[in-house]
């Protein structure tokens, strides 16, 4: 009975921790293998675009689609379900594009995390929260700081072990939200 519970608790504990870690891959599809709901929702803001690709991308439990493209300077990632419903829209921006409040509020909760880390990567995050997906698109695409939005950090932090890559999620306040250990895909089986 004791080495039972104690193999429960083991199992919850590898659970929780695999929960924590960011394991996905995409690949590169064809347009016509996209969700045409989302191809129609997206369709005004193709215009003008440029380097527009489409992906498929897999998670531990999950599958989605994704178009990046780059506009008007800006490189976006839109993300929706395997029926075409909007997940998300991300925005690359560089750290003075967030607000000095909320990014003061960031690095002092990395700060306290790590003894050092250097930022790899910051999106600003709009996830489609609401019932107008058509709404949030616009909002994104207009780049504008909205309460509900999130920033994603991809930072390399160093801690007693060395450094480690960890994908950090705050709000816009700059308030903390999720953490997970990036795993890079063993790309061993890919041939030359």
């Amino acid at each position: 009975m004791k080495y039972r519970l104690l193999l429960l608790i083991g199992c919850l504990c590898l659970g929780v921790t695999y929960g924590q870690e960011k394991r996905e891959w995409e690949r590169r599809i064809e347009r016509s293998e996209f969700p045409q709901p989302a191809i129609d929702l997206l369709a005004p803001y193709l215009e003008g675009a440029k380097k527009i690709k489409f992906y498929l991308e897999h998670d531990q439990d999950k599958r989605s689609y994704e178009v990046k493209l780059k506009k008007r300077k800006l490189r976006y990632s839109i993300e929706f379900d395997q029926h075409g419903v909007l997940e998300d829209v991300e925005v690359r921006i560089r750290e003075v594009d967030i607000p000095n409040e909320s990014f003061e509020a960031i690095r002092s909760d990395l700060g306290q995390r790590f003894s050092t880390f250097r930022i790899r990567k910051i999106q600003q995050q709009y996830p489609n929260t609401n019932a107008n997906p058509q709404e949030n698109l616009k909002k994104a695409f207009q780049n504008l700081l909205t309460p509900e939005l999130n920033y994603e950090i991809i930072i390399a932090g160093k801690e007693t072990k060395g450094y480690q890559t960890y994908e950090f999620l705050y709000n816009a306040k700059g308030g903390f939200l999720q953490k997970r250990i990036v795993r890079p895909i063993n790309k061993d089986h890919v041939l030359y």
